[in-house]
């Protein structure tokens, strides 16, 4: 499995033999997202992205589907950003059986390439909470991540 949490302070990457329960206490500081994502280019920029934007957060990454649903049911990350095009099961997939387990409540979020309305109409009918469209519009993310942390503290 790859997971790397970017953040100022730590990188955790579990090639490196790191133990999950080190990656679960680091859970107690910081909001965790999740960003299930197979493309090296876009992952090197939500990386970017968030440790410019976002020092608050440590960010996770999973490049299959399967990868992202092990770190979810480990893990439980506050929030989950999924691309839909994944190697083996795809996020619409990986969604329905997050969203089918009862003890999973987090709000999960498409970041596709798929971009025609019958597309994005497919992706929130299957129920994610928002859908976010490639090329990033850097700003809308900002915005979308923003709104569900504010959420997020408001909880914990």
């Amino acid at each position: 499995m790859s997971i790397f949490a970017v953040n100022k302070t730590a990188k955790f990457d579990r090639s490196e033999n790191n133990s999950d329960d080190s990656l679960m206490n680091n859970k107690n500081n910081k909001i965790t997202v999740l960003y299930v994502e197979d493309n090296a280019e876009n992952i090197k920029l939500m990386r970017h992205i968030f440790e410019g934007l976002f020092s608050s957060v440590e960010l996770l990454i999973a490049i299959t589907g399967e990868e992202g649903l092990e770190v979810i049911n480990k893990i439980q990350p506050d929030l989950i950003l999924m691309d839909i095009d994944l190697p083996g099961i795809d996020g619409i997939t990986a969604l329905r059986q997050i969203k089918s387990n009862d003890q999973l409540k987090m709000p999960v979020i498409a970041i596709s390439a798929y971009a025609t309305q019958a597309q994005i109409n497919k992706g929130m009918n299957a129920g994610f909470d928002e859908y976010i469209t490639k090329p990033l519009n850097v700003s809308k993310l900002k915005e979308t991540i923003s709104r569900y942390m504010e959420k997020i503290r408001a909880t914990t």
